[in-house]
């Protein structure tokens, strides 16, 4: 039997497309013939795959595994063929966190929901990557699903270090004397990395005014990335919040080694990857109580149901000076990894896949 995989977009250091490059590999493992098909991809990785248009239009004994992220025509070119088909569902966030700020994407992410929808009746299962995205499956009509882990090797992820870059924070770290808070994602309206600033902006002034917040990952750009670098100044962070864009794999572990708190203010996240690498870099965890958050991080952090700005500072102090509590997170950490470790992973992975195909 095949087990081909879409990807609408294929990108070397993506999330999503990192999984879907695991799968063929776990597909292969498990005696599947498997390609994969994107329909854009960066020049690094084309190789990896091959276009969408090069796609048979129908083959014997094929099943085909959607990743459905957004909303894309890709989903409507896999509608049309006669194979069988597995949604893998990676959450897409609702439309109206991005109404205000650009009408373009809100109009995206909701023809992203409603072609999951609207496909349910074509699909013979979904697979999803938490609970939340599995209720989500079932209000939108799906009614054989699996919920299985992301395949992400976080081992892999952190084996190399930009020794200069690393040394530098370190060193710019003892002689600022404050702690340094990181966040990993883009920075979109729902990940609300202004309430990260105003949090930065309380502990600052009731905690240690030398402390700062690094952001790292993609500027949603517009309206929205004006009225951040605006808020930035207006509260006088402009020389305590860093955004360094997108980093390559080296230069984000240099950040990961030397932060003290990874801290998320998310509205929604499906399941949120950089909540993992965190825990995989023994790094505490403070983030807002919002989606698939404590899903994925049950114990292994602080999770608020209060995001006001003072209450975010009390509980990253609280994670600095507590040494017991910090030692208590860190072994939480340790036994939450091993449920996305890639072998455990895979293994769930492959067991949710072939209990939503079974009988096709």
């Amino acid at each position: 039997m095949r087990i081909d995989q879409v990807v609408p977009s294929f990108i070397r250091y993506d999330a999503i497309s990192v999984h879907a490059r695991n799968v063929r590999a776990a597909l292969i493992a498990h005696g599947y013939l498997s390609e994969l098909y994107f329909q854009t991809s960066t020049t690094d990785v084309a190789n990896l795959g091959r276009p969408l248009s090069a796609m048979p239009v129908a083959a014997d004994d094929r099943i085909l595994i959607y990743h459905a992220s957004t909303g894309s025509s890709a989903l409507e070119v896999v509608a049309r063929q006669g194979s069988p088909v597995v949604l893998d569902y990676h959450n897409i966030t609702p439309a109206s966190f991005f109404k205000q700020w650009s009408p373009s994407t809100s109009s995206e992410v909701a023809l992203g929901r409603r072609q999951v929808a609207e496909f349910a009746p074509r699909a013979i299962g979904a697979i999803a990557h938490s609970p939340l995205s599995e209720r989500e499956l079932s209000s939108f009509g799906y009614a054989k699903t699996a919920i299985a882990p992301l395949l992400i090797d976080l081992d892999a992820q952190s084996s190399d270090v930009n020794r200069p870059l690393f040394e530098t924070l370190m060193a710019e770290k003892h002689a600022r004397g404050g702690p340094s808070l990181l966040f990993v994602g883009s920075l979109a309206p729902h990940k609300a990395p202004h309430d990260l600033v105003a949090m930065l902006a309380a502990f600052r002034q009731i905690y240690h005014v030398d402390a700062t917040l690094t952001l790292v990952g993609r500027s949603f750009g517009g309206r929205f990335a004006s009225a951040l670098d605006q808020y930035v100044s207006d509260l006088g962070l402009s020389d305590a919040v860093h955004f360094t864009g997108p980093l390559a794999p080296d230069d984000l572990e240099a950040h990961w080694r030397s932060s003290d708190v990874f801290v998320c203010a998310s509205n929604h996240e499906g399941f949120c990857v950089p909540l993992l690498e965190a825990m995989s870099h023994n790094v505490p965890i403070v983030a807002f109580r919002a989606g698939a958050v404590p899903e994925t991080i049950e114990d292994a952090g602080i999770i608020l149901d209060d995001k006001e700005p003072v209450t975010f500072a009390a509980a990253i102090h609280r994670v600095l000076e507590d040494q017991p509590l910090r030692d208590a997170l860190a072994s939480a950490q340790d036994r939450q990894l091993e449920r996305y470790a890639l072998p455990h992973a895979t293994k769930a992975f492959m067991l949710g896949l072939e209990a939503v195909i079974k009988g096709v």
